[in-house]
């Protein structure tokens, strides 16, 4: 037991603290000494140069001039070298008075600039790269900078040229092959989904996979791809908006796959207040960094507070393990988040959805065999239903009322061949399909009591109230004909035959209700005449057992079946879910 747990704890640490380890060794190298001189505002005449001032140089539209002091050594210039140049403007550099290639146009208005890149890259000249002191001088203007930034964006990097360029892809190849796992996952959980449905979060899954899958992407855009400095504003609101959502769907995956259902009032006000937080957040944090790693941290410490319930609720391998892993991820997020930020998140939300993916499919695996031996019990148990349907005493009794019908009422005796013949043929469509729309199988129940009917003095009637509700929802096949089945064996025929309840509950209607309190449960009530004698005991037969086994197939364990006597009549409950009803009844329509 001690091993297993050491096992639990030490696999996720140490497999998370390779990735960490391999991310910084992706760091970029070191470059040129550089050191900022100071800036200058060009649209003032008598402007001065003033220290170089992030903050201050935000509200600049310019155009104005940022200068550098650079040192090269011999170790600089063995190869050539470039300059790396971040800024949320378009510019023109020159190094020693060389014009470097511009990026964009500086202009003074918004009309007259054209946005340069927000990463440019341009090789130093050979002839003025040798070893010592030089100037950088960079003429800039920043007349399309959207408001929400805290300070400019200044980066400015000296280096060999190759370095540049492969700094660039360097610290993605991990994120990289995370991008890759998310695919494969959000494939497979498709799959899963268009085969079997969404159980057990499999949506909020889907959701968080291709969040995983976007995401990196904006986050990489920039430094793989490259954009106009003017698209900077939209490409940080979309990652916030993302990260927003990956903080609500991480909670809400664990709650679905280690919660109860339904929720309790006290649960849903805790999940409706995070929701809240996660927006406040999203929309008035600043800075961009900040909101990001506040949303992280929100995510991962709610996703910790559920998965340490289920430890305690009996999920003790499972949720362990995930435990541990956000609790890993939580603490790095703590103690570097900004290398947390600027990608290692990526890794970690690729570890944490492969471990969720690998314990989902083993839930999967272990639901299908489930189902598989439920599907199996279920169908020894129509077997049996079956042959108690159409044994030979029923069917001895329908031909010898037959053989009367013929001599006393033709008419009747045809009708009751017609009615034998189409209920035969639904029950057999039925049992080859695994849902039956609940039109058809109220259509059957009603059959079935038009054939007992024929020669009673009062006739048996189904009655159905609420039947709106229930439009293009399916069921599994037989449940409702059973449910008629048991009234007219232990109720209704044994009243007529003087064998229970009175003849005045024995010639009552066969009632079906429908119930929606709200959009996710479906309520259905059948009550049917007469009840077994007084102190008769009602044990579970095969009916019960039949309802009760397709019940499970059908909704795993979210379904409820209660059966009681009530004012002389016999009353049975069902409590359905309508999101897997509609998809039985979407795929019944597809057959």
């Amino acid at each position: 037991m001690v091993a297993s747990r050491l096992r639990l704890v030490l696999i996720p640490f140490l497999l998370f603290s390779l990735l960490i380890v391999g991310f910084m060794l992706g760091d970029a190298p070191a470059g040129a000494h550089i050191e900022a001189m100071g800036m200058r505002l060009d649209t003032d005449p008598v402007a001065q140069w003033r220290p170089l001032d992030g903050r201050l140089l935000r509200g600049w539209a310019g155009p104005y001039t940022l200068r550098y002091r650079v040192v090269l050594t011999d170790s600089h210039t063995a190869r050539p070298l470039g300059i790396l140049m971040g800024l949320r403007a378009a510019s023109v550099a020159t190094w020693d008075d060389v014009a470097l290639a511009p990026n964009g146009v500086v202009g003074n208005s918004r009309s007259s600039e054209v946005p340069g890149r927000i990463d440019w890259i341009v090789p130093v000249p050979t002839t003025r790269a040798a070893p010592g002191p030089h100037t950088l001088t960079i003429r800039a203007s920043s007349q399309r900078v959207m408001p929400g930034f805290s300070r400019a964006d200044l980066q400015v990097r000296v280096q060999a040229l190759d370095e540049l360029y492969g700094m660039r892809y360097r610290g993605w190849l991990l994120p990289a092959l995370a991008v890759g796992c998310m695919l494969v996952a959000a494939l497979y959980v498709g799959a899963v989904i268009a085969r079997t449905g969404a159980r057990q979060g499999a949506w909020p899954l889907l959701g968080l996979c291709v969040v995983g899958i976007v995401l990196p992407a904006l986050e990489a855009w920039r430094p793989l791809v490259g954009y106009p400095y003017d698209l900077h504003l939209a490409r940080l609101l979309a990652i916030r908006i993302l990260t927003a959502i990956s903080a609500l769907l991480l909670p809400a995956y664990f709650a679905l796959r280690f919660g109860r259902h339904p929720l309790s009032r006290r649960r849903s006000i805790a999940y409706g207040l995070y929701a809240l937080l996660v927006l406040g957040v999203a929309l008035f944090a600043a800075p961009f960094d900040l909101a990001g790693w506040i949303l992280h941290v929100s995510g991962l410490g709610m996703s910790i507070l559920i998965t340490r319930r289920a430890i305690n609720g009996g999920w003790h391998s499972t949720a362990g393990m995930l435990t541990v892993l956000l609790a890993t991820t939580l603490v790095a997020a703590l103690l570097a988040p900004g290398i947390y930020i600027d990608g290692l998140y990526v890794i970690a939300f690729a570890a944490i959805l492969v471990t969720v993916l690998l314990a989902h499919a083993g839930y999967l695996r272990a639901s299908a065999e489930q189902s598989a031996a439920l599907e199996a019990a279920r169908a020894r148990l129509s077997t049996a239903l079956l042959r108690g349907s159409i044994h030979p005493h029923w069917l001895m009794n329908t031909l010898t009322s037959l053989q009367e019908l013929i001599e006393r009422s033709p008419a009747d005796a045809s009708r009751m061949v017609e009615l034998l013949a189409e209920e035969f043929r639904m029950v057999r469509a039925a049992s080859e399909e695994g849902w039956i729309p609940v039109d058809e199988e109220v259509t059957l129940c009603r059959t079935h009591l038009a054939i007992v009917s024929i020669g009673r003095p009062e006739p048996l009637t189904l009655r159905v109230e609420g039947a709106t509700l229930w439009r293009e929802h399916a069921l599994p096949p037989g449940v409702l004909h059973t449910l008629i089945e048991n009234g007219l064996t232990h109720g209704a025929n044994a009243a007529y035959h003087g064998d229970g309840a009175s003849s005045a509950s024995a010639v009552s209607d066969f009632v079906l209700q429908a119930h929606a309190q709200d959009a996710t449960y479906l309520t259905l009530v059948m009550s049917v005449p007469g009840v077994p004698r007084t102190g008769k005991s009602i044990v579970p037969g095969t009916g019960t057992r039949f309802i009760e086994a397709s019940l499970r197939t059908a909704f795993d364990n979210d379904w409820q079946f209660a059966q009681a006597a009530h004012g002389g009549r016999w009353v049975s409950t069902l409590r359905l879910p309508r999101a897997a009803m509609r998809h039985g009844w979407r795929e019944r329509g597809a057959c």
